[in-house]
């Protein structure tokens, strides 16, 4: 159990004390930990900086590529209004879209992709 006098020492050491031995090296603790607040704050406000105009080039990306499928393919407007309601995406349409080149098991499969899974992907892209 620790003394009274030991924790009326520790209490002026926080709360701030006259004693010679405390005050410099308190005083220098304090100054460091106001600088790494100081720190960690200006880090916080870049880091959400970047998030925002991240953000915003997402935003004009996709009203860039939405642009382009409406002027390029207009029969296409209604699905792309669709989907921008639902804001989702079936994997595999995703998959197909970000790749070079796409097939099927067999001959066969292949086939049943391009006439029926992917026909409207299929169009736009032989």
């Amino acid at each position: 159990m620790w003394p009274t006098r030991d924790l009326q020492a520790i209490s002026r050491a926080v709360m701030g004390s006259s004693d010679p031995m405390v005050d410099p090296p308190l005083a220098v603790m304090k100054d460091g930990v106001s600088k790494l607040d100081e720190a960690v704050k200006e880090k916080s406000i870049q880091i959400e900086e970047l998030k925002t105009a991240r953000a915003q080039d997402y935003v004009k990306m996709q009203e860039e590529v939405m642009e382009t499928m409406v002027n390029t393919h207009e029969e296409m407007k209604g699905d792309l209004q669709q989907l921008q309601k639902q804001m989702s995406i079936r994997m595999a349409n995703l998959a197909i879209v970000c790749s070079h080149t796409a097939n099927g098991v067999s001959k066969v499969h292949s086939e049943l992709l391009k006439a029926k899974l992917f026909k409207d992907l299929y169009e736009l892209w032989p």
